[in-house]
């Protein structure tokens, strides 16, 4: 890999991941031109495209044997991307469909382009679309309602 820097691996890991993503939502935006704009926008917002923010991920247990303990067959991890450490065991999961604050963590065999470009967009639509007032001169417009002060 002509990208990919030894010295600073992790850094190595974001940028070839985020030109992927960046290709999954060029193909987007052929066959849903709305999502692909809204991950898009939302790339803007995330610090960490690796966990979308969460500060976790889901990998299968290490151990064959590890459901035995009736615990579950799924580990949630931090992110090494974000703490830039080693990944840490949080807790034992029975699935891979978790949330964090509304999010979803993605397995570490989930994680592609295409479901992080949707996860993205819904992010961007649920969070980020109608958050702020913007406020210009007298005119402050709030999502798609524009107050003019006649002060």
């Amino acid at each position: 890999m002509e990208d990919f820097d030894f010295k600073d691996p992790l850094n190595s890991i974001k940028r070839v991941f985020k030109k992927e993503l960046m290709d999954e939502i060029d193909l987007l935006k052929k066959d849903s031109p709305k999502v692909a704009a809204d991950a898009e926008a939302c790339l803007s917002e995330i610090t960490c495209i690796f966990c979308l923010d969460t500060g976790r991920f889901i990998r299968d247990r290490e151990s064959d044997f590890a459901w035995l303990d009736f615990r579950g067959e799924f580990d949630l991890m931090t992110c090494s991307l974000c703490t830039r450490k080693q990944p840490t065991w949080i807790k034992c999961l029975h699935d891979k469909n978790h949330h964090e604050n509304g999010r979803r963590v993605f397995h570490e065999s989930q994680r592609n382009g295409n479901t992080i470009a949707v996860e993205l967009a819904r992010i961007y639509n649920n969070e980020y679309k109608n958050r702020c007032p913007v406020i210009t001169n007298d005119i402050k417009i709030e999502g798609p309602q524009i107050h003019i002060n006649n002060n």
